[in-house]
């Protein structure tokens, strides 16, 4: 029903962020303008969120993709000149974070505008839809040269507005993936990868800087059981990457103090658990 507050994932070709994030804000944008249009305002689609979707990437140490979206600059220290590796493992997570910026990441670095009503809204010389532009890539097409005239700037300033389709960024570090991971196998019964791991310690970043009964969604993207000779691997974990594997106590939030051990869980993923109160 449109009521998705923030999409929160991890990103290699940004394919999956950006094609997901681009969808629900320019739904997000068309039930805004159709809910405009009701007279009767008691029609209107009461679940709509009162602002966009927030898009946010999560992203592994050594991706150089959380400073393009910060500061808008592909590069991560690891990168530098005297400590570059031919070989570079810089994270236990695989599949995701990149040293480059693909077609599909670049797409949702850009500005889109994002139209409020029925007519087309001319961005640049190209259609602002973000449908029309994934259209334009696919069929390698030129941009519509035609600029628009007075009447048009006018008509598009007051009935659109113009932003990224990702919003933010969130950095996070293996021993939080590692901590989250087991987490959720004793908790959920979820033996997830690395990729996921990052991906719930975002959301949960996320959704402590939103306001109370926010809806943050994620992806569950892979299995431990193809992560087993990397992330599931205790000496490797421990004696290869410096980390410290969890024991019961460290992801243990019930019994008879359970909201404390909640917030000590919190404490090893960085969180501010008061911020979330």
């Amino acid at each position: 029903n449109g009521n998705v507050d923030a999409f929160v994932m991890s990103a290699g070709t940004g394919g999956t962020l950006v094609g997901t994030g681009g969808y629900l804000k320019e739904k997000w944008w068309r039930d805004h303008r159709d809910n405009n249009e009701h007279d009767n305002k008691a029609t209107a689609t009461s679940s709509l969120s009162s602002t966009p979707p927030r898009i946010v990437l999560v992203d592994p140490p050594g991706s150089s993709l959380f400073n393009k979206v910060k500061y808008g600059v592909a590069y991560a220290s690891q990168q530098s000149e005297r400590k570059l590796r031919r070989h570079r493992y810089d994270t236990l997570a695989e599949g995701i974070g990149l040293d480059r910026i693909t077609a599909n990441f670049g797409l949702g670095c850009d500005g889109i505008v994002w139209s409020n009503n029925n007519s087309d809204v001319t961005n640049g010389g190209g259609k602002g839809s973000f449908g029309n532009r994934i259209a334009k890539l696919i069929n390698n097409e030129t941009a519509d040269k035609t600029q628009p005239n007075n009447d048009q700037r006018q008509s598009a300033s007051s009935n659109s507005q113009s932003s990224k389709i990702i919003d933010d960024a969130i950095s996070v570090t293996d021993q939080q993936a590692v901590h989250m991971a087991h987490f959720l196998l004793r908790h959920e019964g979820l033996f997830v990868g690395s990729s996921t791991a990052m991906n719930v310690v975002g959301a949960l970043v996320a959704a402590s800087e939103m306001p109370q009964g926010s809806n943050v969604v994620t992806v569950v993207c892979d299995g431990g059981q193809r992560h087993t000779g990397r992330f599931w691997n205790r000496d490797f974990v421990v004696d290869e990457w410096g980390l410290i594997w969890p024991g019961d106590d460290d992801v243990d939030v019930v019994g008879d103090d359970g909201e404390k051990a909640k917030r000590n869980f919190l404490k090893l993923l960085g969180i501010d658990f008061e911020s979330m109160q």
